[in-house]
């Protein structure tokens, strides 16, 4: 048994690794997409109070307004109220 708990740690080592690795590189790719959209588009910045308040609209966008086609071009904030939505429905008919 005591060696079936070291393949386990050792497995969750690695596990978490990976997912270290999945999050840096979604992290990358928003930084990305955010640079592309933002800094480049919208620049030269006169100040970097200014660079604050676009990246304020632009992750208020991203989270919010943004429409997701793979959710039927609604806004991701939308989804989500509709999927609460739905779950109160269920329990309260369960």
């Amino acid at each position: 048994m005591p060696g079936d708990q070291a393949g386990v740690r050792r497995e969750l080592r690695r596990l978490r690794r990976a997912e270290g690795l999945y999050d840096n590189a979604l992290a990358e790719t928003i930084n990305g997409l955010y640079k592309a959209e933002v800094i480049r588009r919208r620049g030269p910045w006169r100040s970097l109070e200014a660079v604050e308040f676009a990246t304020l609209e632009w992750v208020d966008w991203f989270n919010s307004r943004r429409l997701l086609q793979q959710i039927g071009n609604i806004p991701s904030a939308e989804a989500e109220a509709r999927y609460h939505d739905q779950e109160e429905i269920h329990a309260a008919a369960a």
